[in-house]
């Protein structure tokens, strides 16, 4: 009976951990062609529209000509809530040369009871919310969180999913040099 067992696990095992490769191999047909080739960000990226926490309506095309980090992640999301201060850190660093868009699809009330205990907030780090649709049209979020780095006519240079401490040296650097290559 062991002997069963010990091979009903076995398979069961195996069967779990190839579907897993499986479709961890499968990942780059699965990203639109934009994201995979490293290109320009589809022209109605611009249009993507989220509103902030004083219930402002904006659209990333309001910050052509700046470079953006857009980070999306969610309140109930515990590697997201960690990288939050990483992140305002890092738009403090780059005071202005860099915006931070920290986007959720949540409701806009529960994005600002969870930042209401949050003292002096960045101006270039912004909180804000985004329909799920509008976000999937434009940007394939497949986990959070999932943050893209955009160049000042809003081409990719670089999608990071998972959390990151953003405001360490290697990060800073890193974004500077992506910053200095597409000038």
């Amino acid at each position: 009976m062991k002997t069963i067992v010990f091979f009903v696990g076995l398979f069961s095992l195996l069967f779990v951990g190839g579907g897993v490769i499986y479709y961890i191999s499968k990942q780059d047909t699965i990203l639109p062609e934009h994201i995979r080739k490293m290109e320009n960000i589809p022209a109605n990226a611009t249009q993507l529209s989220f509103q902030n926490l004083a219930n402002e309506k904006l659209k990333l095309s309001s910050f052509y000509g700046k470079y953006v980090l857009v980070n999306f992640w969610a309140t109930w999301c515990v590697p997201c809530i960690k990288e939050l201060p990483a992140l305002q850190a890092l738009a403090e660093y780059f005071s202005g040369e860099l915006i931070v868009l920290a986007i959720s699809n949540e409701e806009i009330h529960e994005i600002q009871n969870f930042f209401k205990s949050t003292k002096n907030l960045s101006s270039y780090f912004i909180p804000a919310q985004a329909s799920r649709s509008d976000m999937l049209q434009v940007f394939p979020v497949q986990a959070f969180p999932e943050t893209y780095l955009l160049d000042r006519s809003h081409q990719l240079l670089k999608k990071v999913i998972g959390p990151q401490k953003w405001d360490s040296i290697e990060w800073k650097k890193n974004i500077k040099q992506l910053m200095g290559q597409s000038a």
